[in-house]
Parts: structure tokens; sequence; C-alpha cells
């Protein structure tokens, strides 16, 4: 089991924490393990990781100043002297994990995806309007790909996310939760992807936009998935400002 790592995070975006918490996610299994510290703990936080723009953000600085006090990773503009890491927006996560995994002792990050940095993204994907009363489903057999459509959600607004890995899963789901958008794997391990397109609406309440991801989004495949139901097909390697559309318009 990896060495747990508790980081006291302070302000930030509901995108950037969906982000964050992400990244903290990816790295369970590993040598170091970063968890977010809350106040319940068994030990006091390693790191402080702070958003300069928060209202508190120089009051929790100043908080630790004594022989003890943590490393300080500041992100924004005029970093104070004593910080161990300055970064600046758009938040570019990878270069974050980097950080922190050579303070704590590895030079190697885990394999996190470039797609999870704001910086190959329009800046109104980052201020996204908050889909409070809209809920997502993601159905990915992959943990990295269901992390990594979290990230991309809630970058564009929709911060209520579930998650399952399996078309049975997914059925019994929708059965006593209605959703506004599914992101679906055509490629789960249980199910066929078209069977799941054409259950999904009669059992939905309320039909959710569903987002197929495919190996080859030719034009064939993505008329068929139009014709069972889909509103959008993707195929892979996906293409994130495409995505970025999709999830606007379906908004």
């Amino acid at each position: 089991m990896g060495h747990r790592i508790f980081v006291k995070v302070v302000g930030f975006s509901g995108a950037e924490r969906h982000a964050l918490n992400a990244v903290f996610r990816l790295s369970e299994g590993g040598d170091l393990v970063f968890s977010l510290w809350l106040p319940d703990a068994p030990e006091l936080p390693s790191l402080l990781l702070i958003d300069g723009q928060h209202p508190d953000a120089t009051l929790e600085h100043s908080a630790d100043t004594g022989p003890h006090q943590p490393p300080l990773f500041w992100v924004g503009a005029i970093a104070p002297a004593h910080a161990t890491r300055a970064f600046v927006r758009p938040v570019q996560w990878r270069a974050v994990v980097e950080a922190m995994n050579q303070l704590f002792g590895r030079s190697d990050a885990p394999d996190i995806d470039h797609s999870l940095d704001f910086a190959d993204t329009h800046p109104s994907m980052i201020d996204a309007p908050v889909q409070a009363d809209k809920w997502a489903l993601v159905a990915c057999a992959s943990l990295n790909e269901r992390l990594y459509f979290r990230a991309k959600l809630a970058i564009n607004g929709f911060l209520h996310v579930d998650e399952v890995a399996t078309g049975a899963e997914l059925l019994n789901q929708i059965k006593g939760k209605t959703y506004h958008l599914i992101v679906l794997d055509m490629q789960l391990p249980d199910m066929d992807g078209w069977t799941l397109l054409q259950e999904i609406s009669p059992i939905a309440g309320k039909p959710p936009h569903v987002i197929a991801i495919v190996n080859k989004a030719t034009m064939g495949v993505r008329m068929k998935a139009r014709s069972y139901g889909a509103a959008a097909c993707i195929g892979m390697p996906l293409d994130p400002p495409r995505l970025h559309v999709i999830l606007q318009l379906l908004q």
C-alpha cells in the first residue's frame, strides 16, 4: 500500500476541484497516494495547495508560519516568499502532480492524461455555467476513462456525476434516477452497446441525451448511433474541443 500524503486545499472553482479530485483518485494504488485533508484526518496535512484568488488565501498560508509549516503550493499571481512552488492559471494539473511527486520523493508522475489540464481549453470551458439540477452518468469499464469524463463534465458545468462499469449497472441505475446526460462506452464488457442504446429510452422516465463512445466514428457508425437514439457519437482517441462543443450543445 502506498504512502498517503494529505493535502489541504483552499479555494479553486468547482471544475478545478473536480479535476483535482480526479488526480487524487488516479494516485490510488501507487507508491504515493494523495488525499484531500479534512479536519477529521488521522494526521496533519503534509502540503498546502492554495488558490491565491480565494478570499482566505492570505489567512490560510500565514496561519502556519512556524518551523513545522507544511510546504506551500500556490496557484495565482504574487506568490508569498515562502511558497515552495507557484503555478499560474490555467492550471496544468500534470505539472502540479509532477511537483508533488518530486517533493515527496518520486521523480515519475502517474499516468495522468494531458487533457486533465486546463491549458488546452478555451476560457469558456473553465467558466461554463454550473448545471446544478442536472445529473450525468458515465458508463465505462475503465476507471481512468471514467475519471477523464468526470473531469471533462466538470469543466463544462456538470458537477453531479455518477459512474457505472457495466451495462447491467447502467440499466439498474437509470430505473431509479433521472439523468440529463449519459456518456456510454459502446464496448462495455457485459452487454452490446447497440442493445443498450435501444433499452435506455424505454427504461428512463425522461430520455437522457446519450453520447456514444466508439472505437472509430465513421459516417455509417454515427448515423447508426443517431438512429438508435444517441444524441452524438465520438470516436477514440477523443478530440477534447469536439467533446466540449457537444457538451455545450447538450446542456
